[in-house]
């Protein structure tokens, strides 16, 4: 497993954590967005599913078609792409980054991230949580949704990139 490197210690790092299980459209929007307003954004892939969750795609997967995607965007200098397994606040500091980049696709994900940020406030002093509003289009995307979809065969299109859809279609 990479580390991430904490070579830029006057630069503003940004984390943006999540299992991408896959990783959707929306997610590769604030991925863009997210790189556009610090020097260096880390991409990290929580080697787990999560409480009660099980991934479809190991973690090096989903890394791997991720950094496919972030190639394919043009800012692969700039983002970098890190499986992790640690408490979060611990990886940032391995990062060395405080800031947390997250999306909010609506009113449930502000709930629920707002309690997150303020818990990595307590538990790392001057952590700060980046905020960037899902896109219009992708306010009712969730990976959940996608495996869902994929599952029944469907349309993934307008959710996933291409590379993504193909590898949901082989699985199910």
């Amino acid at each position: 497993m990479r580390k991430a490197k904490a070579e830029f210690p006057d630069s503003r790092v940004f984390v943006y954590p999540g299992t991408f299980d896959p990783v959707t459209l929306g997610h590769l929007n604030i991925i863009a967005r997210g790189a556009a307003l610090c020097d260096r954004l880390v991409v990290g892939i929580a080697k787990g599913g999560g409480a009660g969750k099980s991934p479809i795609f190991v973690a090096e997967e989903r890394a791997d078609m991720l950094r496919a995607e972030i190639a394919d965007m043009g800012i692969s200098g700039q983002v970098e792409v890190v499986v992790f397994e640690t408490l979060l606040i611990d990886f940032l500091k391995s990062c060395g980054s405080r800031t947390v980049l997250r999306g909010l696709r609506g009113a449930a994900d502000f709930e629920y991230e707002m309690s997150m940020a303020a818990a990595n406030a307590v538990l790392y002093e001057n952590c700060e949580t980046v905020f960037l509003r899902a896109h219009p289009g992708a306010t009712f995307v969730s990976s959940t949704m996608v495996r869902e979809i994929a599952r029944h065969k469907g349309d993934l299109s307008k959710l996933v990139p291409p590379l993504v859809a193909r590898k949901l279609h082989a699985l199910f």
